[in-house]
């Protein structure tokens, strides 16, 4: 009866983690609202001038790979994962909000 019981809690936690698992656009927004709030208006004109149009987040989420795995997922950026999402957070791993320099 107690192993029943782990198995079908075990069941609900993953059904719960695969749900509630964060999306490729949940992390856009997530690195948009990030980028919007520490900079400044002039910057951010400069930068859009110098790359076609597109701010340091779009530059930056350009430069990155999201991975979706069953129960999670990651996104890596110049092979380091840099940030893990389960249960509707984004947790930051190893983070450079810069954007990437060809």
């Amino acid at each position: 009866m107690k192993t029943l019981l782990i198995f079908v809690l075990v069941l609900a936690l993953g059904g719960g983690a695969w749900l509630s698992k964060p999306s490729e656009t949940s992390f856009g927004d997530m690195i948009h609202k990030k980028m919007a709030s520490g900079g400044s208006q002039k910057d951010d004109l400069v930068q859009l001038i110098l790359h076609g149009g597109k701010g340091k987040a779009d530059v930056f989420l350009q430069s990155c790979q999201y991975h979706d795995h069953v129960l999670w997922a990651t996104v890596e950026r110049d092979g380091k994962r840099i940030y893990t999402g389960a249960f509707s957070t984004w947790f930051a791993n190893d983070l450079s909000l810069t954007p990437a320099t060809k």
